[in-house]
């Protein structure tokens, strides 16, 4: 089994990449940074370099297809690169995915028959379970991958490596950062490398266009405390009207924004509270203005919810407030993640029916 590595191991040997590599863990931000880079090394760039280039993702997996890929030899005699992007994989015998896993692995086992073509997993944070790497106890699937395939761990970087790298992007475009504008952003994106970039865009722009080179903590207060509303807002809002496919885009908004699970589940977890209380509320015969009165809420907001959730029955709310205290413990005891979201949401959506 391949022991693994971190990022800073695999871009020393991104140009003499071969074979396949296993990219995991917590930081995706590098890890698929790292990935376009390993893909320019191995096919060069340019759109002539897009048919050496084959991707594949959760829906598109077929191991069949990827053992095509990888054995296909390239028309202008350049090597191939096959990425393949949070793979269902099982070591579950019941599961409808474990002769794919089997076949998949086989292929791992022959890439050394490959020698033109890089294989590339790319898992993102909480689409596998791999146990605990880091502490050597590993998962069973994990230990079948990287027998094969190499495995590089991306971590969270530290807090000390974070505030470098956020006083690097701003001095790149020409602007200072103050220690306590740092000290905000990293309270209020925590150690999301994907959401301090974002912000790092927006902050950089908002102080460019006001002629100012200096980036200081209320801007950052401003800026940041206002985008995190508007996307706590926007699955909110969502939930509280029953609309289902609205639920489902600002789930899928927030998986490639790479939020937080945890603070995501906390805003969900209200909502069903409230609705639980105002659906109880209603039972008994309260008029809105006492709903509304008794939880702190506007009418308006007690109205919204007696609306949206009007045709569910107590029980069944009930029910979705026990799912969320379910997929909170998830989340803080395991490495499920958007997984324990997913399965958060599906219990609200079915408490709606």
């Amino acid at each position: 089994m391949f022991n693994c590595i971190d990022d800073a191991a695999m871009r020393r040997r991104i140009q003499t990449a071969a074979g396949a590599y296993l990219f995991f863990g917590d930081e995706d931000f590098t890890k698929n940074r790292l990935a376009a880079d390993l893909r320019r090394a191995v096919v060069g760039e340019g759109e002539e370099t897009a048919a050496d280039c084959v991707r594949f993702d959760t829906l598109g997996f077929d191991a069949d297809m990827i053992a095509t890929e990888v054995a296909a030899v390239s028309f202008a005699g350049r090597r191939r690169f096959v990425e393949v992007r949070d793979p269902p994989l099982t070591t579950a015998r019941n599961d409808k995915f474990a002769a794919q896993t089997d076949l998949f692995i086989d292929l791992l086992s022959r890439m050394g028959a490959y020698s033109d073509t890089v294989l590339l997993i790319v898992v993102s944070r909480g689409a596998l379970d791999f146990g605990d790497v880091a502490a050597d106890r590993p998962s069973a699937l994990y230990k079948r991958i990287a027998e094969f395939a190499q495995p590089v761990r991306f971590d969270f970087p530290s807090q000390p490596k974070l505030r470098s790298w956020i006083s690097r992007h701003f001095d790149t475009d020409g602007l200072t950062v103050t220690t306590d504008a740092v000290d905000v952003l990293l309270a209020l994106c925590g150690s999301s490398m994907y959401a301090l970039s974002g912000e790092i865009e927006k902050l950089t722009a908002r102080v460019k266009s006001r002629g100012d080179t200096v980036v200081t903590a209320e801007d950052v207060s401003d800026s940041v405390a206002g985008s995190t509303e508007d996307k706590d807002f926007a699955l909110v809002n969502a939930l509280t009207d029953g609309n289902r496919a609205a639920v489902f885009e600002a789930l899928r908004k927030m998986k490639l924004r790479r939020d937080e699970p945890i603070a995501a589940c906390g805003a969900i977890s209200r909502v069903c509270r409230n609705a639980y209380a105002v659906a109880e509320m209603r039972r008994k015969g309260m008029p809105i203005s006492d709903v509304a009165a008794a939880l702190g809420m506007s009418e308006r907001q007690a109205s919204f919810y007696a609306r949206a959730y009007g045709k569910s029955s107590p029980e069944k709310l009930k029910t979705a407030v026990k799912a969320c205290l379910d997929a909170d413990m998830q989340l803080k005891s395991t490495r499920l993640d958007y997984i324990a979201l997913e399965r958060l949401v599906c219990a609200i959506i079915g408490a709606d029916a």
